[in-house]
C-alpha cells in the first residue's frame, strides 16, 4: 500500500462546476464495498443534518448551516450515494481554494494545477479531510458547500468529528493494512487544526501506520497552512526521486518556511512531543488558569504553562460533546507536570554528587533527566531517599538546595506522581478513550499539585 498523506479542506471553495457524468465512481480510491457504505451513509447522515437545518456552526459564529446559500444548492448526488445528477462538480484539488492550496497551486491553470497534484512522489496516496465528504482524493468531484468539523447538531451534545470518527479510523486503518512486507506505512499529517486530528483515532491508526503529526516551533493552527504547502509541495509535489525522510520529535529545518527562526516537528502522535513547540489556544485561558493556579502560575516554565493552556483549549472547544476523547488533552496536562518535574526537581537533584547515577531507565542504564519518564523518576526519587538516610552528605546539600524538602515529603511527592502515572498517563497514551469525567478528575487535580509542590522545590539558594 502506498504511503499517506492527510490535509485539510478549505472554508473557501470555487463555486460552479460542471454536471457529473453518469456512471462516474465518486470515490474510486476505495474499493472495499462495506466501507463504500458507511462512507456514503456518513456523508448523507452530514448532507441530512445540513438540509433539515440541524447543523450549526458552533465556533465560528456562522450560523444554521442550512440556512447558507451555498448549502441550498447541495443536491444528493452520487457523491452522496444518490442518484441526483443535477449537482456541480469540481475536483476537490480546484475546488478548495484556501491558503494551503493557494500556495500550492501558485499561477497554474486548472490543466497545470491537476498535472501539479498528480505527480505525487513517491507514491504517496494524497487524502483531503471535510467535515461534509470525511476523506477525498485531490480528484473526487466534489459539490461546493461549507461545514466545519467543530460544528455541531442541534438538540443533541453530538458534533462532526464524533460522528466522523469511527469511519475515518477504519478507511484509513483499511488504507494501511500490512499487505505482507512486513513494513509500516507511513500516514504524514499536515492537517492544519487540532479540530481536525480530533477526528482521528490514533491510537487505533498508529497500530496499523508509523504516523507523522506535525507541529511547529513558533505557529500553530490556521497560521501554518502556508508553510505547511510550501513543505507539502517542495517535499511530496516536486519530481523528485526519493520522498523526504522523517523523523520523530527533531526539528527540521527548510528555507521556505516563512520565518528562519522557525521548524517543522513530526510526532508519533498528537501532543507527544516534549520538545517546545507552538499549540493553539496558548493566548486565550492564560488570564483564566493564572486565577486558577495562584501563586504557582508565575514561576512555572513557558513551556509548562502552553501545555496547560492548551489543554483547557481542547476542553471548553469540546466538553459540551458527548463521547469525545479527551486522551490529548490529558496528555497535555501530564506532559506539563512531566516538564516542569524534569526542570525543576530532577536535574536540581542529578547536580547534587551521588545522585546523577540513580537515574535509570527501566533497563537500569543511567539517563539523562530529559530522556526520563515518570516511571523512571518515581524510581528515582524512591533512590534519592535511601541515598539520604545512607550518606548524610547527600541529605546536607539536598536541604542547602531546597530547604522546604524532607525525606517524607519526597515520598509523598513520589506517591502524587505515581497516581498521576496510573490514573492519568499510561493507560491514556492513545491505548483508550478518556471520558470527560475522567480528564476533569485530571484538570482538578492539576492546579492542586502545582499549589502544593511549587513552593516546596523552590530552590534555597
Amino acid at each position: 500500500m502506498p504511503d499517506l498523506i492527510l490535509i485539510s479542506c478549505s472554508d473557501h471553495k470555487m463555486p460552479y462546476g460542471r454536471r457529473m457524468v453518469v456512471g462516474t465512481d465518486p470515490i474510486p480510491w476505495l474499493r472495499d464495498a462495506e466501507l463504500r457504505q458507511k462512507l456514503f451513509k456518513t456523508r448523507s447522515l452530514v448532507f441530512h443534518y445540513i438540509k433539515t437545518n440541524k447543523l450549526c456552526d458552533a465556533e465560528r459564529k456562522q450560523g444554521n448551516r442550512g440556512y447558507d446559500p451555498v448549502n441550498r444548492g447541495l443536491v444528493k448526488g452520487p457523491d452522496f450515494g444518490g442518484t441526483d445528477y443535477s449537482g456541480l462538480y469540481l475536483p476537490a484539488c480546484l475546488r478548495y481554494i484556501g491558503r494551503f492550496f493557494r500556495e500550492v497551486r501558485g499561477n497554474l491553470s486548472d490543466d497545470d494545477a491537476l498535472k501539479l497534484w498528480e505527480r505525487s512522489c513517491g507514491g504517496y496516496q494524497v487524502l483531503i479531510v471535510s467535515g461534509l465528504y470525511g476523506l477525498v482524493s485531490p480528484f473526487d468531484p466534489i459539490q461546493e458547500y461549507t461545514c466545519h468539523f467543530t460544528d455541531r447538531i442541534i438538540g443533541t451534545r453530538q458534533g462532526l468529528q464524533i460522528i466522523w470518527r469511527n469511519v475515518l479510523a477504519e478507511i484509513i486503518c483499511h488504507l494501511t493494512k500490512d499487505t505482507g512486507s512486513g513494513c509500516k506505512v507511513k500516514l504524514v499529517d499536515l492537517l492544519s487544526e487540532e479540530s481536525y486530528q480530533d477526528a482521528f483515532d490514533w491510537g487505533l491508526i498508529s497500530k496499523h501506520a508509523t504516523c507523522f503529526n506535525r507541529v511547529y516551533k513558533l505557529k500553530a493552527g490556521p497560521e501554518t497552512l502556508i508553510n505547511s504547502a510550501r513543505f507539502f509541495r517542495s517535499e511530496f509535489l516536486h519530481d523528485k526521486k526519493e520522498p523526504p525522510e522523517l523523523f520523530h520529535d527533531k526539528y527540521i529545518y527548510r528555507k521556505y518556511l516563512d520565518k528562519p527562526e522557525d521548524r517543522i516537528l513530526f510526532e508519533a502522535q498528537p501532543k507527544t512531543t516534549r520538545k517546545q513547540v507552538a499549540r493553539e489556544g496558548i493566548v486565550e485561558f492564560i488570564p483564566q488558569l493564572k486565577q486558577l493556579y495562584g501563586e504557582s502560575w508565575d514561576s512555572l516554565p513557558d513551556r509548562v504553562k502552553n501545555e496547560i493552556a492548551n489543554s483547557e483549549y481542547s476542553y471548553q472547544h469540546h466538553c459540551d460533546l458527548r463521547d469525545f476523547d479527551f486522551t490529548a488533552a490529558g496528555i497535555c496536562l501530564s506532559k506539563a507536570i512531566e516538564i516542569w518535574v524534569e526542570e525543576k526537581v530532577v536535574r536540581p537533584l542529578v547536580e547534587i554528587e551521588g545522585l546523577a547515577e540513580l537515574l535509570k531507565d527501566r533497563g537500569g542504564h543511567q539517563i539523562y533527566p530529559e530522556e526520563a519518564t515518570l516511571g523512571d523518576i518515581t524510581e528515582f526519587l524512591k533512590e534519592v531517599v535511601d541515598k539520604i538516610y545512607q550518606d548524610p552528605k547527600v541529605w546536607y546539600a539536598l536541604n542547602r538546595r531546597f530547604s522546604e524538602i524532607t525525606p517524607d515529603k519526597i515520598a509523598g511527592f513520589k506517591n502524587d506522581l505515581i497516581e498521576i502515572k496510573d490514573k492519568y498517563r499510561n493507560g491514556w497514551a492513545y491505548k483508550k478513550i478518556m471520558r470527560r469525567k475522567e480528564y476533569e478528575n485530571f484538570r482538578e487535580l492539576s492546579p492542586n499539585f502545582f499549589k502544593t509542590w511549587v513552593p516546596k522545590w523552590k530552590h534555597s539558594q
